[in-house]
């Protein structure tokens, strides 16, 4: 048995007609399959539960299924649909459903995720769509002191979504300095 390992930095692109055995699996990388084989003989695995990626383009596709089961998927984890515009993704029976404005764009078999597990799908911003299931939100409190007359400067990386869990996070300004 041989099995493709996502592992590194960039993406591990799997097109063409392959015919390894044995699957591949994801270790905190993202794997763009590009082919209806492209993954081989063998299922999907997540390995890492927050972390992996399983890009799929609709080349990838056979009527709109990856026809590969994918284990693993957790809180996290990402579906991608390169190329393929979603807004919304739901579970029914084994399968995760993707859809737009109602029509379904793709399936997956996923086995893990159970039955009215929340999805949710948005734009990847570059054309496509990202299906996650989110990662409970915990906000942090922040503090920040400086002496009167002196600017308050907040780092970027130091900011108020710093310490805080979840994604994706934004920070707005409610209201504007007051005395």
């Amino acid at each position: 048995r041989l099995a493709a390992v996502a592992d590194r930095p960039g993406p591990l692109v799997l097109s063409g007609n392959n015919t390894f055995q044995g699957g591949v699996r994801g270790a905190g990388g993202t794997l763009q399959v590009e082919a209806p084989t492209g993954a081989g003989i063998g299922g999907v695995t997540f390995t890492t539960s927050g972390s992996e990626t399983l890009a799929v383009t609709s080349a990838a596709l056979t009527a709109g299924a990856f026809n590969y089961t994918v284990s693993g998927f957790g809180a996290g984890d990402f579906f991608r649909l390169v190329g393929l515009t979603a807004d919304a993704a739901s579970v029914s029976g084994n399968n995760v459903i993707i859809t737009n404005g109602g029509a379904m764009v793709a399936t997956f078999i996923a086995p893990g995720i159970a039955a009215g597990t929340q999805l949710l799908a948005y734009s990847d911003g570059a054309g496509g769509t990202l299906v996650t299931i989110p990662v409970p939100l915990v906000g942090n409190p922040d503090s920040y002191s400086v002496n009167e007359d002196n600017p308050l400067v907040v780092a970027i990386g130091q900011g108020v979504l710093a310490n805080d869990v979840g994604a994706p996070l934004t920070a707005s300004v409610a209201s504007g300095p007051a005395n």
